[in-house]
């Protein structure tokens, strides 16, 4: 079966061809040309990566969080504890707030609430 290879020039902004050929086999090198534009939905792309790559490390630290969760709750339930802690709340909330960006400091405060409302409620789970 002869199956032709196609290198085709293809123009982005006018969205047409402007020049196909058939080869006959597969070639050696192949040249990619790239209007300047086009580096922007790259850089989309490369930025969507980035936060993939970051929201993965998230999972894990919230997968280890929540193991020692585990080990707070049935801690507290041998000794007999209450789920509820407000001072330590209270230090969560703003321990880490050094670290954040001021314009992200009340976005991250909102997850720490939400984080400390999941690990209270999972305590509270029989």
């Amino acid at each position: 079966i002869y199956t032709p290879f196609v290198c085709t020039l293809y123009h982005l902004k006018k969205k047409t061809t402007i020049f196909s050929y058939n080869l006959k086999k597969k070639p050696q090198y192949c040249i990619l040309l790239f209007e300047k534009k086009v580096d922007s939905m790259n850089e989309l792309e490369t930025l969507r990566k980035q936060i993939e790559e970051i929201d993965k490390k998230i999972a894990l630290l919230f997968n280890e969080r929540m193991k020692v969760v585990e080990k707070i709750k049935k801690y507290k339930k041998d000794n007999k504890l209450p789920t509820l802690d407000k001072e330590r709340e209270e230090y969560l909330l703003n321990v880490n707030l050094s670290n954040i960006d001021k314009e992200y400091q009340e976005l991250y405060q909102e997850l720490e609430k939400k984080l400390l409302d999941l690990s209270k409620e999972y305590q509270n789970k029989q």
